[in-house]
């Protein structure tokens, strides 16, 4: 099977988009795709499934208010899926797939949870990881075992913590 590469971000400038590429190992380009609004869209995290693209981050209006992130999805080959809006969260800030689902981290209000979402972009489930705490970006899925692993910064210990959780129901593991 052939081997490409998958990355994704944000554009330069005021109103800034989000993008997605795919490369060969050589580097060529095959495609890229760029999506947003009149507004300012981050791209902050991204992963793929044996057919989709998950990219995902932050979305600002032109004041730089806050609005509710969004996830854009696309086929392998670049063709656009959806976009869905996430009213109850306020970024996306890591993503890891399994072969059907993206497993997300995504900042709230209240602090930190984590979201399994189907080829859709429906919310499967939903899981407080930590209260007042936030990510460092940092999220692994272990889909042999079936355990999601995600690094938070606890204000209340002043480090990292890292917790797993079970990946099909979403309960914590420690």
């Amino acid at each position: 099977l052939p081997i490409y590469i998958y990355v994704g971000g944000s554009t330069d400038g005021y109103s800034a988009d989000l993008f997605t590429a795919e490369y060969t190992p050589a580097g060529t380009q095959v495609w890229v795709r760029q999506w947003g609004t009149p507004d300012f869209d981050i791209g902050k995290s991204m992963c793929a499934t044996s057919s989709q693209i998950f990219l995902g981050g932050k979305h600002m209006d032109g004041n730089l208010g806050e609005l509710p992130p969004q996830i854009v999805s696309y086929t392998l080959d670049g063709s656009f899926l959806w976009n869905r809006e996430y009213p109850q969260y306020t970024i996306f800030m890591a993503m890891s797939c399994d072969s059907s689902n993206a497993y997300v981290v995504a900042g709230s209000n209240t602090g930190t949870e984590l979201l399994k979402l189907n080829s859709s972009g429906a919310i499967v489930w939903h899981t407080a990881a930590e209260t007042g705490a936030l990510a460092n970006d940092g999220i692994a899925l272990d889909k042999n075992a079936g355990i999601v692993y995600a690094v938070f910064y606890a204000y209340v210990t002043n480090g990292n913590k890292l917790l797993r959780f079970d990946a099909k129901t979403g309960a914590k593991l420690n």
